[in-house]
C-alpha cells in the first residue's frame, strides 16, 4: 500500500509566524528520509537538517533553509505511532497552535524531478542574531558537501532554496560564499560553501539599514537587533559580484513594499553586474502566494514550484 509522506515548511512573515504541512504524493518506498541529521552544535545544542533522497536521483541536491522571520521550527508527529502520518509544526508564540496551510512550500515537485533534498534549520532568534544564523547556514553547507559522498550526491550540484527570511539566506550565502581559513577551525570550515544556483522566494535584505529605517516594522525582527555596520556588511547589494552563481527570484505583485522593492533592487543589480539572474512576478497574490482573501493561490504555487524545479534542473543537471 502507498503511504503518503508529508513534509513541512514554515512560511516567513516578520510579523506574524506561520508554519506549513506540504503533502508529498511520491510513493514513501521510493523515498529514503532521514530525519534530525546532526550538522554542529552551539550552546549546548545540536543543528539539525533532514534528508531526502529519490530512488530516482539525479545527484544533484536543493538546499531548503527553513527560515521564518529568522526562526527555524520545531517538528511534531501527529501520530507518534504511525511513521507515515503527518509532520506538524508546534508554534509556542501562536499559543500552541499548528499550522495547515497548504502546499506553497512542498518538497514533492523536487523529489519527483530526482532532486536530493536538505531541509536544515538554523539557531533561531532570539536567542542568535543574524551573523550567528549565517555561521549556522554556512556551516550546513559545508557539512553537506565534506558528506556528499554518504548522501549520493555530487559536492559541485548544490542549490539555495528559501522563501522570505529564508529566501534573503539563500541568496545572502550564494553571493557572499567563501573559504574561511581559521588557525584552529573545525575540518568543514576550511570547505568552500559556495554553491551552484539559488532560488529565492519573496527575498528582503537588499539594503537592511535603509529597509529598516523606510519599514519601522522590521525593527522587531530580534535578529537584525545588531550594530548597522554587522547589518550593512549583510545586505546584499555589498556582495553581487560578476562570478556569483545563477539567481531566481520570484515574488508576487501584491506583496509588501519591504518585499517588492527589496527584490526589485536586487534583481537590477545583478542584471548590471551580469549575474546569471531572472525574476518572475506573480499577478494577483501576495507574501506565500496567498491572495487578499487570505487564501493559498494555487496557480501562483504551482508556477512558482515549476520555476523553481526548471531553474535547478538548468543549472544543476543539464551540462
Amino acid at each position: 500500500m502507498k503511504a503518503r509522506i508529508d513534509f513541512i515548511r514554515r512560511a516567513i512573515f516578520p510579523s506574524c509566524l506561520v508554519f506549513i504541512v506540504a503533502a508529498c504524493s511520491v510513493n514513501e518506498d521510493d523515498i529514503y528520509a532521514k530525519t534530525d541529521v546532526v550538522y554542529g552544535h552551539k550552546a549546548g545544542m545540536a543543528l539539525t537538517f533532514d534528508y531526502f533522497q529519490p530512488k530516482n536521483s539525479n545527484g544533484a541536491a536543493v538546499i531548503f533553509i527553513n527560515s521564518g522571520g529568522f526562526y527555524s521550527p520545531i517538528f511534531v508527529r501527529e501520530n507518534v505511532n504511525d511513521p507515515s502520518s503527518r509532520w506538524l509544526l508546534y508554534q509556542v508564540l501562536q499559543g500552541g497552535k499548528s499550522f495547515d496551510l497548504g502546499l506553497q512550500l512542498s518538497f514533492s515537485p523536487l523529489l519527483d524531478a530526482g532532486f536530493t533534498v536538505f531541509n536544515i534549520r538554523h539557531g533561531s532568534a532570539e536567542k542568535f542574531n543574524l551573523n550567528e544564523i549565517v555561521a549556522d547556514c554556512r556551516s550546513a553547507i559545508r557539512f553537506i558537501r565534506s558528506n556528499s559522498d554518504q548522501f549520493g550526491i555530487d559536492q559541485d550540484k548544490i542549490g539555495l532554496w528559501g522563501a522570505s527570511a529564508g529566501g534573503y539566506l539563500s541568496i545572502f550565502l550564494g553571493m557572499s560564499s567563501r573559504v574561511d581559513k581559521l588557525e584552529a577551525a573545525a575540518p568543514n570550515d576550511q570547505l568552500s560553501d559556495r554553491v551552484n544556483a539559488i532560488v529565492g522566494y519573496f527575498p528582503t535584505g537588499y539594503d537592511i539599514n535603509a529597509e529598516l529605517e523606510q519599514f519601522p516594522g522590521l525593527q522587531t525582527l530580534e535578529a537584525l537587533k545588531v550594530d548597522s555596520t554587522s547589518l550593512d556588511s549583510l545586505s546584499i547589494k555589498n556582495h553581487i559580484t560578476s562570478d556569483d552563481p545563477p539567481v531566481l527570484i520570484i515574488y508576487g505583485d501584491e506583496d509588501s513594499g519591504f518585499i517588492t522593492g527589496p527584490s526589485m533592487a536586487m534583481y537590477n543589480e545583478m542584471e548590471k553586474k551580469g549575474v546569471i539572474s531572472e525574476l518572475l512576478v506573480l499577478k494577483g497574490t501576495g507574501h506565500l502566494w496567498r491572495g487578499r482573501d487570505g487564501k493559498y493561490n494555487t496557480i501562483a504555487g504551482e508556477k512558482a514550484a515549476s520555476k523553481m524545479v526548471s531553474w535547478f534542473q538548468q543549472y544543476l543537471v543539464s551540462d
